[in-house]
């Protein structure tokens, strides 16, 4: 764990790889283990691995990268489902579930020797539009909270400066 802390770096070109089935189910799993206020779950993950598609949301992104990755998942909060809690019933925990659920698949990525990048900067009706996720399926208020390339890296960026502990 201390070693994919260290070495993780956000990944904006990627090489061509096909992801094998057992390291994105490895990633999914991840997410799905994470905890969340109330244990509300207000997640779901959509694999994005049709190359048409990630180039649609390269394209109305402008995130050349996504076309490039091996897979895309793209992280949807409900903030009707989502906790609230600490005795503040009129807060939402959506973002902060969701983002711990994106940090355990980057984690689990990058043990497994892959490569992300957190995207949060695009028009969401735009990405809601690619995914093409009906109305029935999703009723209602669903969020776009995430895009996650993942993938072989390539590029090595250097190490970024850190604060000190102290």
């Amino acid at each position: 764990m201390e070693e994919a802390i260290r070495t993780r770096r956000t990944i904006r070109k990627f090489r061509p790889y096909e992801m094998p089935k057992e390291s994105l189910t490895k990633i999914l799993e991840a997410a799905r283990l994470a905890p969340s206020a109330a244990n509300a779950q207000p997640w779901l993950f959509i694999v994005v691995e049709d190359q048409a598609a990630k180039q649609e949301l390269a394209r109305v992104t402008a995130h050349s990268y996504l076309a490039e990755a091996s897979v895309v998942i793209a992280v949807l909060g409900d903030p009707k489902t989502a906790g609230s809690g600490g005795g503040f019933p009129s807060r939402s925990w959506l973002q902060f579930d969701v983002a711990v659920a994106v940090e355990h698949m980057v984690l689990q990525a990058t043990e497994l020797g892959l490569a992300t990048c957190w995207d949060v900067a695009y028009d969401e009706f735009s990405v809601k539009r690619v995914l093409r996720v009906p109305e029935q399926v999703l009723p209602g208020g669903w969020k776009v909270m995430a895009l996650l390339p993942i993938g072989l890296a390539g590029e090595t960026p250097p190490t970024q400066e850190r604060k000190p502990l102290s």
